[in-house]
């Protein structure tokens, strides 16, 4: 998979969102700014200015060069080729999520009259809908996906896990985008958890697909 500027540009000008929001930030912000909220939305911790600008910039430029990395050091970096299309999606999809974030968080903290649960939400239930979409795109490979033992030994449980594992994520994202709307924090919590208990029913899933699949990988048997 080739990395070239005209395939990364939508990637480079959402850092550079991030960065000019931080960089805005600093000079509208006071010395001291909340830096991490409850699940009720309220700031349980404050922190400097520079802690409040600069944590996002190098979340943001650190995924960036982790999602680059990724299939250099990938044992099975061939399969990128693969969902070389749906892995862009992914990555500018994680970025714009966290330019997102951090437009919202410094544009409230500067005075800006936005409601930040809401709308964190939102783009939270968002990215789980946009991740669902694409999800059963996705090759096997050691990083990116539902990787499980059976996931990683069965091309078959592979895709199956993934397939579902889409659906689940896109019902996910529009049972978390309904509570928020709703306002509801029991809402809330009951499609986190159901969410939760849905991935972890696609782990025994994936093992079930494996155990009949006639081609899966089995472990040695011990000496």
């Amino acid at each position: 998979m080739r990395t070239t500027w005209r395939g990364e540009w939508p990637s480079l000008a959402l850092l550079a969102i991030v960065l000019a929001t931080s960089v805005w930030g600093w000079a509208a912000l006071p010395d001291r700014v909340p830096v991490h909220w409850n699940a009720q939305g309220q700031i349980d911790r404050y922190g400097s200015k520079l802690e409040g600008v600069a944590i996002m910039p190098i979340v943001a430029v650190g995924v960036y060069l982790l999602f680059l990395a990724l299939p250099l050091i990938d044992p099975w970096r061939a399969s990128y080729v693969r969902f070389d299309a749906t892995y862009r999606v992914l990555r500018v999809g994680l970025l714009a999520f966290l330019a997102f974030l951090n437009a919202v968080v410094v544009g409230s903290t500067a005075g800006l009259a936005l409601d930040a649960p809401l709308l964190i939400g939102i783009a939270t239930a968002a990215l789980l809908l946009g991740i669902g979409a694409v999800l059963h795109d996705v090759k096997p490979n050691f990083f990116v996906g539902i990787r499980t033992p059976w996931t990683l030994a069965s091309p078959r449980s592979w895709a199956a896990t993934h397939r579902w594992g889409g659906r689940v994520l896109v019902v996910g994202g529009l049972l978390l985008g309904a509570a928020v709307l709703a306002r509801s924090a029991v809402a809330i919590v009951g499609a986190i958890v159901a969410l939760a208990a849905a991935l972890l029913v696609l782990v025994a899933y994936s093992y079930l697909v494996w155990r009949d699949d006639p081609e899966r990988i089995a472990a040695p048997a011990p000496r």
